[in-house]
């Protein structure tokens, strides 16, 4: 009686169909204080030092972990998307309207958030250990209507918005969700001899129960976005035209340079790693962007 009992159980257990791989998770499985690694390449580049690894979007859209000193691929994502920085061992990567974090060493996903109104492309990002925390800012800026404006005029609205990720959990909390209207009337020229805008702020709040609780939400996204207005500027940092952007890594320089061929209608976006102690011989280089233009029909 018993051995048929257990013969039976066995059998149970052995047809016991598998259990499916689910969803990722939306915060780290392994929570654990982390440290950043140095800023030495902009957006939307990102670097991790203690394994000599390079991560770019690939002319494809993947996220591709290189070697910097052989260029030897190491790992490529399966989903398309752009690295934003490195801590510790995580890569932290923007993917559509999600932040995913994959392991730097082997590309393994440990958690992709759930969609988040993410306005075109990041812009810029502020990692705060003190708080183990990681900001980012997106911005997306349509552009603006050919009916004669000059170039230097923004658009009539931008959308703007901002997040905080724990660095420990993967929790990733709203600080404001905004869209920017331009007001008629312009502040005197800047610094780099463009007029600065002013703008009515208008913050996207979820639905509310009551009137008095929607009021709230808006002015604790205004008193936000206010309080962050500094850290949102440096975004726009850069010069216009800019063509090339250089960044040193111990014993290596990392080029980005963007150029036309001798096809006029051709531009390519490059990204280039030299050795220092011979900068003019390259040791690889990898295709960023590329854009024709069509030609004109007779």
């Amino acid at each position: 009686m018993w051995q048929w009992l257990n013969s039976w159980r066995r059998t149970l257990s052995r047809s016991k169909p598998a259990v499916e791989e689910g969803p990722p998770p939306t915060t780290l499985t392994h929570p654990a204080p982390r440290t950043a690694v140095a800023p030495a390449l902009s957006h939307p580049l990102a670097v991790d030092l203690p394994e000599s690894n390079l991560f770019y979007r690939s002319i494809e859209g993947k996220v591709i972990c290189r070697s910097i000193a052989s260029g030897d691929i190491v790992w490529e994502s399966q989903d398309d998307g752009y690295p934003l920085c490195v801590t510790d061992d995580i890569l932290w990567v923007v993917q559509d309207d999600a932040i995913a974090a994959y392991v730097t060493i082997n590309g393994r996903l440990l958690m992709r958030s759930p969609p988040l109104w993410l306005t075109g492309t990041v812009t810029h990002m502020l990692c705060d250990l003190s708080q183990q925390t990681l900001r980012i800012y997106s911005t997306y800026s349509p552009p603006p209507p050919n009916l004669g404006t000059p170039h230097y005029l923004p658009p009539p609205a931008e959308d703007e918005a901002a997040y905080e990720i724990s660095l420990i959990t993967g929790e990733i909390i709203p600080l404001y969700q905004v869209t920017l209207y331009r007001k008629s009337e312009l502040q005197p020229l800047d610094i780099n001899g463009t007029f600065e805008p002013r703008y009515n702020i208008v913050p996207r709040v979820p639905e509310a129960p009551s009137k008095q609780m929607r009021g709230q939400l808006i002015a604790e996204q205004r008193q936000r976005f206010e309080e962050l207005r500094s850290e949102r500027q440096k975004a726009y940092a850069r010069r216009p035209g800019q063509s090339y952007e250089k960044a040193q890594l111990k014993a290596t320089s990392v080029v980005i340079c963007e150029y036309g061929t001798d096809q006029c209608f051709v531009r390519k976006t490059i990204l280039s790693v030299f050795p220092n102690q011979t900068p003019d011989v390259g040791q690889w280089e990898a295709l960023l962007k590329e854009f024709c233009r069509e030609l004109p029909t007779c």
